[in-house]
């Protein structure tokens, strides 16, 4: 088990893993109006959960705040029920992030959660430090096939470099609870990383990491484009996590 530093601040919980302990980390570099006015936001990131790219110290971090999905957002759009620290969003991602990286996977560094509990629910954030160069699978693919010039054998390989990162973290039991072709990256030395761990946990058994795999099948068919190049790169990566060059 992880051990995690917790700073309290009446109903506000900041939490930080033992290797990024050392950072001050204040409530304002939770709040994206106080950093625009800082200027320190270099960029955002839209989706189920908005990011935002600050610029902190010489260091580059990514905020995001958690949300909910599917009919539970119907109700409330980023409060959830609190059932204890250890048991928060925050806490669960921050501690899997932790065990991640000290077995050198490529995760994002931990950095520190913020959870701000109001009587029986809670709202949060997560702050990690930033994948140099990095794009999402789906844009790397897209320019790889339309826009670049670059060797095809190049974007062959990032299918096959995928499949074996993926095989890497499978083999240690870690499930990634939400892989689609955004929540991998790819950087400019053609490594793959595997980002947002929210609901993530290790132990998992083979059914599940099945699961996991067929849910990146249906992210990548759910646009015609990327359909078109899985068509070529799904086998390619198959192969590789399955073991195979």
């Amino acid at each position: 088990m992880v051990h995690l530093d917790v700073r309290a601040q009446g109903e506000t919980y900041f939490i930080s893993p033992p290797i990024t302990s050392s950072h001050e980390v204040s409530s304002n570099l939770f709040n994206p109006q106080w950093l625009e006015a800082q200027g320190l936001i270099e960029g955002t990131a839209q989706g189920r959960a908005a990011a935002w790219f600050i610029r902190f110290h010489d260091e580059e971090w990514v905020l995001r705040h958690y949300r909910r999905g599917g009919l539970p957002a119907k109700f409330s759009n980023d409060r959830f029920l609190w059932i204890g620290l250890r048991r928060s969003r925050p806490w669960r991602e921050l501690s899997v992030l932790s065990q991640l990286h000290a077995l050198g996977l490529p995760v994002p560094v931990p950095i520190a959660g913020r959870i701000q509990r109001k009587t029986a629910s809670y709202t949060a954030d997560i702050m990690t430090r930033r994948i140099q160069g990095a794009r999402s699978l789906a844009d790397f693919m897209f320019d790889a096939y339309f826009r670049d010039s670059q060797d095809p054998s190049a974007r062959d390989g990032v299918w096959r470099e995928t499949g074996r990162v993926i095989r890497m973290f499978h083999a240690i039991g870690a499930h990634h609870a939400d892989l689609n072709v955004r929540n991998i990256l790819v950087d400019d030395q053609r490594k793959v990383w595997l980002i947002d761990w929210d609901r993530g946990r290790l132990n998992a058994g083979a059914a599940i990491q099945n699961r996991s795999m067929a849910r990146l099948r249906r992210s990548l068919s759910r646009e015609a484009e990327l359909e078109t190049m899985a068509r070529q790169g799904w086998p390619l990566l198959m192969s590789a996590y399955s073991g195979g060059a």
